[in-house]
């Protein structure tokens, strides 16, 4: 068994932490392991080196679309993978068209949204197996299109060892808000509504809000009295894994508020740490990963929800110490990074043929994306144009 996964781009974030762990998982299970990158850029590219995982990126900024296919492809067939991944985005499932038939080809479903079901609608037919990192949208999955192969593969972590510190009773409880500053899915603009529920409630906090996005400007305004006082913390993204380890490790409450979510990995490796999470009661994390003894899921809409849920771990630090253990234990259960790259392993091993594979083509011509074949943009007589316009931009 050799394993490709392609991503679109390799932004600082979920996909790309899913990719590191998932990789890590593989390559301790001792199956062969290689990442292409439609992009450049990899901001954890330390983090794949030190695990000594390959990476090959293309360049977007000198190359039209077509060109970088025709980049990853070769590389793709030196490589001889038996199965090849697609991640998240069409450009990435781009790739499956090319991919010759026996090579197993899987394709990421890593949101609940209208948007993924579509692109697993449209790629279907280069796809033998969708992984859906939820149970939500497995069923999404079951009942839009049954007739889609289909499976339930959750995320997994790197574990960290390490033991919780929680604050002493009289200490104000520390929340961590771990991700994008999105108002759009991530709901951002509700972590001040949250931290004046918490002053009006008479409950004391300490935040740090890890992350940058477009938000970030305003978040600070709303929350300049938490500034002032050092209440709230504000920290640009760190790229390094055993500094977001410490930082994850110096919280107890996990903060999250989106509207919709695959299954957050900042979620995952919150719950790695100890952290008792407070989100909003959306399916994709109702099924399975929080329950009543792990954390709480409330009303996605309503800050004094989320305030009294963390009301009750500041009053009762005992109930603080058992949701802790009991949010580590699920993650160390049944979401490391071992564990998920397990059930790919047997997902292959179930579904994948037992025929040679046919033939990679010797040269490759790409073709314009799915969907744009009409687009006179995309059209091949165009090429050049687009390369000259690259090259002017850059």
């Amino acid at each position: 068994m050799r394993i490709a996964l392609v991503n679109t781009a390799m932004p600082l974030g979920g996909t790309t932490t899913a990719t590191l762990f998932l990789m890590a998982g593989l390559q301790q299970l001792g199956v062969p392991v290689k990442i292409f990158s439609l992009s450049r850029g990899n901001p954890l590219e330390h983090e794949f080196a030190r695990l000594q995982i390959p990476v090959c990126c293309c360049d977007d900024r000198k190359l039209i679309f077509e060109d970088r296919l025709a980049d990853v492809l070769p590389e793709l067939r030196a490589f001889e993978p038996s199965c090849v991944i697609a991640g998240l985005a069409p450009p990435a499932f781009e790739i499956l068209r090319y991919v010759p038939e026996g090579v197993f080809r899987i394709g990421m479903l890593q949101d609940h949204h209208p948007a993924v079901y579509k692109l697993a609608q449209t790629y279907q037919r280069f796809v033998d197996h969708f992984a859906a990192v939820s149970s939500t949208i497995k069923s999404e999955m079951a009942g839009k299109y049954p007739e889609i192969p289909c499976s339930y593969l959750p995320y997994g972590i790197l574990l960290e060892r390490g033991e919780c510190r929680r604050p002493a009773a009289q200490q104000p409880l520390r929340i961590l808000y771990f991700g994008r500053l999105y108002q759009i899915q991530k709901q951002v603009r509700m972590l001040p509504e949250i931290w004046r529920a918490l002053k009006q409630q008479g409950i004391p906090s300490r935040w740090t809000i890890l992350g940058e996005g477009p938000e970030e400007s305003f978040l600070r305004e709303e929350m300049a009295e938490g500034i002032r006082s050092g209440e709230i913390v504000f920290s640009l993204p760190i790229f390094n894994r055993e500094e977001i380890s410490r930082v994850i490790g110096d919280h107890d409450v996990f903060l999250l508020c989106s509207l919709h979510e695959g299954l957050p990995l900042a979620l995952l490796e919150a719950m790695g740490h100890g952290l008792v999470p407070v989100c909003g009661d959306i399916s994709s994390l109702a099924n399975g990963v929080i329950s009543p003894d792990n954390g709480f899921l409330v009303a996605q809409n309503d800050p004094v929800a989320y305030a009294k849920a963390i009301g009750g771990l500041h009053h009762d630090r005992a109930l603080l110490e058992q949701m802790s253990a009991q949010a580590r234990e699920t993650v160390v259960q049944d979401y490391t990074a071992v564990a998920m790259a397990r059930r790919y392993v047997e997902l292959i091993e179930k579904y994948a043929s037992r025929e040679t594979p046919s033939p990679w083509a010797a040269t490759f011509t790409p073709q314009p994306p799915l969907g744009m074949e009409a687009t006179w943009f995309m059209a091949p007589a165009l090429r050049p144009l687009r390369r000259l316009f690259k090259r002017l931009r850059t």
